[in-house]
């Protein structure tokens, strides 16, 4: 993508190739990618390093994307399992066999309130 693309970008352009270019993303509350959240969460329990997390409105949909000085990293010696159980539990789309990513897509459904 370049170092000029948004990391959101592959998160679009599979919503587009699985839904046609027919998705309604005025329904997302937010769009983030794991890496995100995952900063969050550390920030909220008091643990992790400094991060940035850029935040802007679209309609109702607020869009969350990750700043990062580098975006890869060389990796000498062992640092865990990494990628592995991506590589053996998911295939490359036509074009994007080079790719350095993984991304998936996921829906949380607002809990309904109830009256009693």
């Amino acid at each position: 993508m370049g170092s000029t693309a948004s990391p959101l970008v592959p998160i679009f352009a599979a919503i587009d190739d699985l839904h046609k270019g027919q998705y309604d993303y005025a329904k997302l509350d937010i769009v983030s990618d794991r890496n995100n959240l995952r900063k969050l969460l550390r920030w909220a329990t008091g643990d992790g390093d400094a991060f940035r997390i850029d935040v802007e409105r679209a309609g109702q949909t607020c869009l969350f994307t990750r700043r990062e000085e580098k975006d890869s990293e060389h990796v000498i010696g062992f640092k865990g399992f990494g990628h592995e159980y991506e590589k053996a539990a998911t295939r490359f789309s036509p074009g994007c066999e080079k790719a350095t990513g993984h991304h998936r897509i996921i829906s949380i459904v607002r809990p309904c309130s109830l009256s009693f």
